[in-house]
């Protein structure tokens, strides 16, 4: 249906946006998930009326039936009711149900003062039951961000809620996906074996028990020679469900309410990714004769190319004539030390990630070294069952594919496709030395009309008509260019092929072309403009080619001032009149923040990886911001609060705030524990720690439930300042942690002078994790180094579900990162798993 059109124009002097909007008469997915919202909402009072009843009863008459019964319905409560839009209630039950499942498993009958509190969080429910909050981003109609499957696809979605799934098939249904519900298991595995589906969304909790989804998943997986996709969803965050998650071979683990259009990305890249082309090649050394061939002949019966090498040590030759997708080794070889010959096997650096399985009569010490040493992927009993040896090899060769896959995932942008920021600026200085006759130029593209379309239709349709632009500047490009999604609403595209005139022609013909292109966004179609800056990079320029970026920005921001829709190449002399305003904006705006209470705290748990029940929770700084929903992060304003003395003010309004956070709960009997960042400016102020003293003396919070962070760069350059700070501040009985740990002697010999309590790793340890054979046995030489000197180990910057899989096999303490919980500004992560 072609209906009117929605036009954005950005108008600075009015800081308006302006649109007409055109409603379609035709049904939308909108109406039919507001119906859904107020079918829910009317049936909410009878469900809290349940609930309180069987509160009533749990207090006259304690069982352990009547107990689980009841924390079932809290735990429906906690994970749907956001999806509906009441999101404080659904914050509100999940404190309830935290406390109902630690007294499960304890497993032995409620305390008195137990029973109080459930009462008294029973009140809370009912309270925030009667009001409903703004819809949330799930009840909003989610845009779609990927195009529409090419083929049906058909998702088995699982969950004993029948509302919750009814709300998700909808929001899928719109996406393309033939979505079958089910509310139970009865009959699901016989299903599966004949009729497979595309992929399965299990939520983890379900009536059969409280990790029944993933157990469930688990029998089914092994029992299968190509696993399923798998999702699990839950309103659950604690570190036990998300394990057995990872155990039951799940691809992706999404907390209630769902972020619709991230889980719709991620349902794209488990469904559509193309089958790996290389041939699934099965290399089988074994000079025995006892095994190999037997091997060979079950696993070609699936479908598997193998060859048997009898003679080991001609594997050189055998690699090249039959490369392989894996390798199965006899530890019991004749002719040579199999342990000796897979070092041989991992010293080609195009064999370093083959996953290499050995077969024995019985594990000994010497194939557990190998393990450790990442030599070994996996091991297997020479008598294993023919099912058994498929499924293990299969599931190793597809962990392997899922594996070099998700290195290609980290560079890219989940909406869009394109290469992220991170990508395209570790790239720059490798593309430039790739081109001679012509500069490197830098585009930098930013979506006028961004925010109007986020007021006017909604934040889920931003997602849409960044995809949308995303392909067309697709088409713009050639081969050469770099193309990457640069933040929110901008684009860059760094050239290395065109003289700066034929850079500047591209640019106002993208310029043009999107003026004119239409978007369609949920049934409108809308017109939008952009502002783009032109920044180049020559090589009489000493601070490298990320100037270039840096150039093209200002003249963005030149482009956006004079009223957007334009383009601008970057002059020197007007830049640095726009960077004296930039800096004077933000020293008003830093200022007014601190005065008028413009900041706030997001908190992010670090979790124990070995069952310990410490609570801890890292502090955050956000601004708060009418353009960004989220805040503005604080590496966005900080180096400028540094560079005009504000910096200190900035650290002590942080530390004032988590300390009353922490009094808070401690009055309530909650022992946690904040770690808090401090800058190099600070640490030089010698009456710090009598603020810090001061701030905790007169909260009664103990003094060892402060833990003050320090990166390893600050302590190196205030080297002097820091030891002095350190000794003050354990003096008190605070803790420390050296922050951006890189592993080198050098960072070692710091960790020894200071003393620290905990160490977090750099970020680029951790994000080669998933893509780099050597890097797991570096963390663990760090892990094993670090605790003799009595340090704890915590890796920050865990994003998915491979990197924590990964870590298992290192001695790490805790972790930290967005696939645990995204920094929020509530206490409310359950650290009971």
């Amino acid at each position: 249906m072609i209906g009117n059109v929605i036009r954005f124009t950005t108008s600075r002097s009015s800081n308006a946006c302006q649109g007409i909007i055109i409603v379609s008469t035709r049904k939308s997915l909108q109406e039919t998930l507001i119906t859904l919202r107020e079918e829910y909402a009317k049936q909410l009072p009878q469900t809290i009326t349940d609930i309180l009843t069987l509160g009533q009863q749990l207090q006259k008459q304690w069982t352990l039936e009547n107990l689980r019964q009841f924390q079932q319905k809290i735990h429906r409560i906690a994970g749907n009711a956001g999806s509906f839009g009441f999101l404080t209630l659904s914050q509100t039950a999940r404190v309830l149900d935290t406390l109902l499942v630690e007294i499960l498993e304890r497993n032995t009958p409620v305390e008195q003062h137990e029973l109080t509190e459930i009462v008294r969080r029973l009140e809370h429910i009912q309270q925030a039951s009667l009001v409903a909050d703004e819809p949330t981003k799930t009840i909003s109609t989610p845009p779609p961000t990927v195009q529409m499957p090419t083929v049906e696809k058909i998702i088995y979605l699982v969950d004993d809620d029948i509302q919750l799934a009814n709300l998700l098939a909808e929001h899928l249904k719109s996406y393309g996906y033939n979505v079958k519900a089910f509310n139970n298991t009865h009959g699901l595995s016989g299903l599966i074996q004949v009729h497979p589906p595309a992929l399965i969304i299990m939520d983890v909790m379900l009536a059969e028990g409280e990790l029944a989804g993933p157990q469930i998943m688990y029998a089914i997986q092994k029992n299968r020679r190509e696993p399923l996709p798998v999702i699990f969803i839950s309103a659950r965050t604690d570190m036990t469900a998300r394990l057995a998650a990872v155990r039951a071979n799940g691809d992706a683990y999404f907390n209630k309410p769902l972020d619709i259009p991230v889980l719709v990305s991620k349902i794209k890249q488990l469904t559509e990714n193309p089958k790996p082309k290389t041939p699934r090649r099965i290399l089988i050394i074994d000079d025995t004769n006892r095994y190999g061939e037997n091997y060979a002949k079950i696993l070609q019966q699936s479908g598997l190319q193998t060859a048997v090498l009898k003679e080991p040590l001609r594997i050189i030759d055998a690699l090249d004539k039959f490369p392989p997708a894996l390798i199965l080794i006899n530890t019991q070889l004749q002719t040579l030390n199999a342990i000796e010959l897979a070092v041989v096997i991992r010293q080609q650096e195009k064999y370093k990630r083959l996953p290499l399985i050995f077969f024995a009569q019985q594990f000994d010490q010497t194939l557990r070294r190998a393990a450790v040493k990442g030599i070994a992927d996996d091991f297997l009993n020479e008598t294993i069952e023919a099912d058994a040896l498929v499924a293990t090899i299969i599931n190793r060769l597809k962990h392997n594919e899922h594996q070099l896959q998700n290195t290609d995932y980290l560079h890219s942008d989940i909406t869009t496709g394109l290469y992220n920021r991170q990508y395209l600026l570790s790239q720059l200085e490798l593309i430039k030395m790739a081109s001679s006759a012509y500069p490197l130029v830098a585009l930098y593209i930013n979506i006028d009309s961004y925010r109007g379309i986020s007021k006017i239709l909604g934040y889920n349709a931003i997602d849409k008509a960044m995809y949308e632009t995303a392909q067309f500047l697709q088409q713009q490009v050639n081969k050469s260019d770099l193309l990457a999604r640069f933040s929110d609403n901008v684009f860059v595209i760094i050239s290395i092929d065109r003289a700066v005139h034929e850079a500047k022609a591209l640019a106002n013909s993208i310029r043009a072309t999107l003026e004119s292109y239409v978007l369609e966004i949920n049934g409108q179609q809308v017109v939008t403009t952009c502002s783009i800056g032109i920044g180049v990079y020559n090589d009489d320029i000493a601070n490298g080619a990320s100037t270039a970026i840096s150039q093209a920005e200002s003249a963005c921001q030149q482009a956006q001032e004079a009223g957007g829709n334009r383009i601008q190449l970057h002059n020197a002399a007007e830049n640095i009149k726009r960077d004296q305003y930039r800096q004077t904006y933000w020293q008003e705006t830093i200022k007014s923040a601190l005065v008028n209470n413009g900041f706030y705290l997001v908190y992010q748990p670090i979790v124990s990886l070995h069952g310990r029940a410490d609570k801890l929770y890292d502090v955050l700084l956000r601004l708060h911001s009418d353009d960004h929903p989220d805040g503005i992060k604080a590496h966005e304003f900080l180096p400028i609060a540094e560079q005009h003395g504000l910096i200190e003010e900035i650290d002590r309004w942080v530390i004032k705030q988590a300390v009353l956070s922490l009094m808070q709960r401690y009055h309530e009997r909650e022992e946690i524990s904040f770690f808090i960042r401090l800058s190099g400016t600070s640490l030089s102020n010698p009456n710090l720690p009598a603020y810090i003293r001061k701030c905790l003396s007169v909260s009664g919070v103990p003094y060892h439930a402060v833990i003050f962070n320090i990166s390893q760069n600050v302590a190196v350059s205030h080297l002097k300042e820091t030891q002095i700070f350190i000794k003050n501040i354990k003096s008190l009985g605070c803790r420390i942690a050296l922050q951006d740990f890189n592993g080198k002697s050098s960072a070692f010999q710091l960790l020894k002078l200071l003393e620290a309590n905990f160490i977090k790793l750099n970020i680029d340890l951790v994000k080669t994790l998933t893509n780099k054979a050597d890097t797991l046995s570096n963390i663990k030489q760090i892990a094993d180094k670090a605790h003799t000197q009595t340090s704890a180990v915590i890796v920050p910057f865990i994003e998915d579900a491979t990197t924590l899989s990964l870590l298992w096999e290192c001695a790490i303490d805790y972790i930290e990162g967005n696939f645990i919980q995204i920094p929020i500004d509530t206490l409310s992560y359950d650290f009971s798993g």
